[in-house]
């Protein structure tokens, strides 16, 4: 049991990683969106 827990971890890192990049990509989109639209 302990070495596939051990084996999916990993690719949950992974996939919060991904997650945390889209979300980064799509935040700083908005902001770009709102500043272009300021200036």
């Amino acid at each position: 049991m302990s070495n596939i827990l051990e084996s999916k971890n990993p690719m949950k890192s992974l996939l919060n990683q991904g997650e945390v990049l889209i979300l980064a990509r799509r935040f700083f989109g908005k902001m770009l969106n709102i500043l272009m639209f300021q200036f």
